[in-house]
């Protein structure tokens, strides 16, 4: 099955196009306000103080933001390693707690 908007591999219709477009050119704007999303609907990064935690979950609504956008720009789904910030943080913060050994 084709994702939408797709005519073949690799080529976006004209609708698809402008979303890309209209994506691209809103990041700067998209970033923070989704990331300001996430923080007002998750009390524990509301009540933190930490810095790095801001700049982690920026980075990954980012990421997010980019794999959606190549995703449509070609045609292709999104494949795992698309999501690879995904997975480090889920295993930073899931290894925060004291005692954590992350395998590598």
């Amino acid at each position: 099955m084709e994702p939408p908007g797709a005519s073949s591999p690799g080529a976006a219709q004209p609708g698809v196009r402008r979303i890309v477009a209209a994506v691209e050119a809103s990041l700067d704007t998209l970033v923070p306000a989704a990331t300001e999303a996430i923080y007002a609907e998750v009390p524990a990064y509301a009540n933190s103080h930490d810095d790095q935690l801001r700049a982690d979950v920026t980075a990954h609504v980012r990421a997010i933001f980019l794999a959606f956008v190549a995703a449509l720009s070609t045609g292709q789904p999104a494949r795992r390693g698309d999501f690879a910030v995904t997975r480090d943080q889920a295993s930073t913060k899931a290894c925060s707690a004291p005692g954590c050994r992350r395998q590598r």
